[in-house]
């Protein structure tokens, strides 16, 4: 199926096994790339969805031909293939099909299987081999008894022996690849996504921190990785002007896609036909976030090129074993500071240590918006000591400009005297302005990739001493790759320096180091409730509890009001059990209430919603004609519903704009969160990039307010 915006730039996606060219994650990316005015095209691989033919277990080499055709055709009617994405069983389709033709320049591994010969038992029994040695086949059926399909011993032995190896190791090196895989894949281990990276030449890997297989809970992260590799590819093939060609001739090193934060750009939102009516929100507290990860990557030596997201880690057992026993490794930095070899004490370094340890510890900063501009840093200071003392203040100011940008850093003593005091000092007057104190989101854990597979926590902990100061904290067993948190953002920025330079190493190899993203999954991954979207305007809590009931127990059922004139309406579906309310949202369930199809996402409070690196706190959704405005609070605040740029699968194409309301969540000052029944008709107007004026006015009257309802 073709999906053009009138580009001949086309991105082709695959499907995984036994699915179709219509599950989620593949339209989720569709909407994500025509958005972006690049066309997408997706089909259905023999024996599977409305595709001819009967379904082979293996088949990989068939579906990599398969692909090829598609490849000749699209190109015949002057699409250009600008890059070729498969998930799961797809990504090893795409890759094999690297492997044989070099005509595409960028290839998008979603969740590939490295070791096809892994996971077999799973799914087909232990004794797989005796009894298709016996019998000839094997008939998999599900819970009922009813047979999916059959597995012949020759589709068997296509998948044996399919060699990614090889595979991996025939892909021209002028070919980009980019490998995702998530940390909690329960069907496809993480570990497999790094021999990938082991082995493909021009091979760029990201691992996202608790997503599963399906990436349920991370479709916005997925689509914005995917665009910022295929943006960053095309950059790359640009035709040099003279001024690059001159540049470039005096680069030594290659240049690396810019990060995510560099990359958002905030003019150009369509217009939108909805919006919410209530106060505006100071501007420079919206960019909050992106103002500090700027500050931060200019003081950045170089990029890495593997980019983790962190979110709830996958906890391992403390007892892991490396090939069926316990293994004891010998720690060896193959790296010494040339100074200390020359015999200099290690006095200093230690002094080093002590005074990055006397900063205060992670947590203790908090951000200060709707300042003043003529305001000081001094004054700043005068202002918050009231609540604690007070040991930093960093006043963010442009780079030929006396006035600050609005908004201020201040550092406490302690955690607790920073909670004190955004407590107490949140919303109060200062210098006559209405001020906003919130939590900052200073860094303090790093990502280290390429760790020895039989080194213990110990031997990673005694490694991480020897460079960085404090107690480092290893959040998740030994994958390869860890996640190392420190006593404070100082002491972080310290050994990830020291850990950058060439020479370092954990034994033989040469680590990985990179900050890690905050955390997202700790209140995500506790999410109960699923959205549900396009109901029937007479829809009644018993028609849509039946609906949902049989994937596990309801607690409760919430149905706000319908507004006159609306067709549709929305509610949420509470569950006693996460694992309910995940199994509600599989790509295999399809709801209908009197024939109209329902659009379903888990909800996601706004104040947990963190801001994405990689998608800009002011990106779009991945709906094709929507974008996030200014709602919510702080830098917390965010839209639910057709405006989230959360994980939310509904899709639309063309000019077409959702219908009826939608709940915008926003979090009031003392913490509570209300929400706003959106308004249809008038466009939000996204905030402008240039400047950090405020703006302190209001959208309509008192008199046309949205109403406000708490589905919690």
């Amino acid at each position: 199926m073709l999906h053009s915006t009138g580009s001949k730039n086309l991105v082709i996606l695959c499907h995984g096994f036994r699915s179709t060219k219509d599950e989620k994650l593949l339209l989720n990316l569709i909407a994500a790339l025509t958005k972006e005015g690049m066309s997408a095209f997706h089909f259905d691989f023999s024996g599977n969805g409305e595709s001819e033919g009967e379904f082979q277990y293996g088949n990989y080499r068939k579906e990599a031909d398969d692909l090829h055709a598609v490849v000749l055709n699209l190109s015949e009617k002057t699409f250009k293939i600008c890059a070729i994405s498969g998930h799961s069983k797809g990504g090893n389709v795409v890759l094999l099909y690297a492997s044989l033709h070099n005509d595409v320049p960028v290839i998008i591994n979603l969740s590939g299987r490295f070791a096809l010969e892994r996971g077999i038992d799973g799914r087909l029994g232990r004794e797989f081999m005796q009894r298709i040695k016996k019998d000839g086949f094997i008939d998999v059926k599900d819970r009922t008894g009813k047979v999916e399909f059959r597995v012949t011993e020759e589709s068997l032995m296509d998948r044996l022996t399919t060699d990614m190896r090889a595979a991996c190791h025939a892909i021209d090196k002028e070919c980009r690849v980019l490998t995702i895989h998530g940390s909690a894949d329960e069907i496809v281990p993480s570990e497999d996504a790094f021999e990938f990276d082991k082995l493909i030449p021009n091979h760029k890997l990201h691992i996202i921190e608790g997503a599963d297989h399906c990436y349920t809970a991370h479709q916005e992260q997925l689509a914005s990785l995917v665009l910022d590799f295929i943006k960053s590819a095309q950059i790359q093939k640009m035709p040099k002007t003279r001024a690059r060609a001159a540049a470039a001739a005096k680069v030594t090193e290659p240049v690396m896609p810019a990060e995510p934060e560099e990359q958002v750009e905030l003019d150009g939102y369509e217009e939108m036909d909805e919006e919410v009516e209530y106060e505006e929100i100071e501007e420079e507290e919206v960019e909050e976030f992106e103002e500090e990860e700027e500050e931060v990557l200019e003081e950045e030596e170089e990029e890495e090129e593997v980019e983790v997201e962190e979110g709830g880690a996958d906890e391992g057992s403390d007892n892991d074993v490396v090939n069926g026993a316990p293994t004891e490794a010998s720690v060896t930095l193959a790296i010494k500071d040339p100074v200390k070899e020359d015999g200099e004490n290690l006095e200093d370094e230690s002094k080093k240590h002590a005074e990055l340890l006397a900063l205060p510890p992670h947590g203790s900063e908090v951000y200060v918006g709707g300042i003043p501009p003529d305001a000081t840093e001094e004054e700043l200071k005068s202002f918050c000591e009231p609540a604690g003392e007070v040991t930093e203040v960093r006043m963010m100011k442009g780079k030929d400009s006396s006035e600050n940008k609005g908004y201020a850093f201040v550092t406490f003593r302690t955690r607790e005297l920073a909670a004190t005091a955004i407590e107490k000092l949140n919303n109060t007057e200062f210098k006559g302005k209405r001020i906003k104190c919130s939590a900052s989101q200073a860094k303090h854990r790093l990502f280290i990739g390429n760790i020895p597979r039989n080194w213990t926590e110990d031997d990673l902990k005694k490694a991480v001493l020897e460079i960085g100061p404090g107690d480092p904290q290893n959040s998740s067993r030994n994958r390869g790759f860890a996640f190392i948190e420190f006593y404070n953002h100082s002491c972080a920025e310290y050994a990830r320096k020291k850990m950058a330079v060439p020479k370092f190493k954990l034994d033989s190899n040469a680590p990985t180091v990179s900050w890690a993203d905050p955390k997202s999954g700790d209140s995500s991954s506790q999410i109960k409730s699923v959205y549900v979207k396009n109901l029937p305007k007479d829809v009644n809590q018993d028609q849509l509890k039946k609906l949902f009931e049989h994937h596990g127990e309801i607690s409760k059922v919430v149905l706000p009001p319908g507004k006159s004139g609306q067709e549709k309406r929305f509610g949420f579906v509470h569950f006693a059990e996460r694992s309910s309310a995940m199994k509600a949202l599989k790509n295999t369930e399809r709801y209908e209430i009197n024939g109209e199809v329902l659009e379903c996402s888990l909800a996601k409070p706004p104040a947990d919603k963190k801001v994405e690196s990689g998608s800009g706190s002011h990106k779009g959704a991945l709906l094709p004609n929507y974008a996030a405005g200014r709602v919510g609070y702080g830098i917390m605040g965010g839209a639910y519903g057709p405006l989230s740029p959360g994980f939310t699968p509904t899709m639309l194409y063309g000019n077409r704009h959702a219908a009826g309301t939608a709940m915008v969540p926003i979090m009031l000052p003392d913490g509570r969160i209300a929400y706003v029944v959106q308004q249809p008709g008038v466009p939000i107007t996204p905030p402008s990039r240039g400047g950090s004026k405020s703006s302190t006015s209001r959208k309509g009257n008192d008199n046309n307010r949205g109403r406000r309802y708490n589905p919690y």
